[in-house]
């Protein structure tokens, strides 16, 4: 889900996308298999599930926007892609950290090590904004905040939430903000885990009201909130 649309790849490559009254349209077929996508200063930003990436315009002609800027990352698996809110581009890595494009620079910078934590070298998967933090969802090493990002970019005071004191599991592969403060995160785990931002707390799935309605399922790797509020799980 991106730019106010959904896309999806068929196996023979071509990128579809489904509008508000869900009519399906081909778009183009694409060089390879999409690992993610993000929408970033009128322009599409493909990862591929190997290495590199593709940018496209918004009516998706082939563009060098920033291609001087990220010819080194042609070489690096990129795993996650998230524009900011602040025209920042974060870019989550298989084992290269987290890298990060400004707006009014075209500058990149790589996040690679933490003060008080060992070298950041896991696949990162996700990205959300929770308060004026950056929290980083990773493969195996739980979620990486990074405080009040927005502001002086610090990384002193950087902190891991893991399993099992937090998280029902360290792979996190989704996050989603609904409009009465909850953020759903999934992950390897059991069900869902929940952040109430209003009162501060986690609450894991066992703890979720009526969750017994609902049938057994693990490994989230998609969240989408609809726009009545529901909330679509992948």
């Amino acid at each position: 889900y991106t730019n106010g649309q959904v896309f999806y790849q068929s196996d023979d490559k071509k990128l579809y996308s489904i509008n508000n009254q869900l009519r399906e349209y081909e778009i183009m077929p694409l060089p390879t298999i999409v690992q993610a996508m993000a929408y970033y200063k009128d322009h599409y930003v493909f990862s591929r599930i190997n290495i590199g990436y593709d940018i496209y315009t918004k009516d998706f002609k082939s563009s060098d926007f920033l291609r001087s800027e990220m010819r080194s990352l042609q070489e690096m698996q990129i795993t996650s892609l998230k524009a900011g809110s602040d025209k920042t581009l974060w870019l989550g890595t298989d084992g290269d950290g987290i890298l990060k494009v400004f707006e009014r620079q075209n500058f990149f910078g790589s996040v690679k090590s933490l003060p008080g934590i060992l070298p950041y070298n896991k696949a990162v998967r996700t990205f959300c904004e929770v308060d004026n933090d950056l929290w980083v969802g990773t493969k195996g090493n739980g979620i990486l905040v990074i405080p009040d990002f927005l502001k002086n970019r610090s990384l002193r005071n950087a902190k891991n939430l893991r399993a099992p004191a937090i998280l029902d599991d360290n792979s996190v592969f989704a996050f989603e903000k609904d409009n009465s403060g909850l953020i759903y995160i999934g992950t390897n785990g059991a069900g869902v885990t929940i952040y109430d931002t209003r009162q501060k707390r986690f609450i894991k799935w066992p703890a979720i009201k009526k969750n017994k309605k609902y049938p057994d399922f693990k490994s989230v790797y998609a969240i989408l909130k609809d726009e009545d509020g529901s909330v679509w799980m992948g």
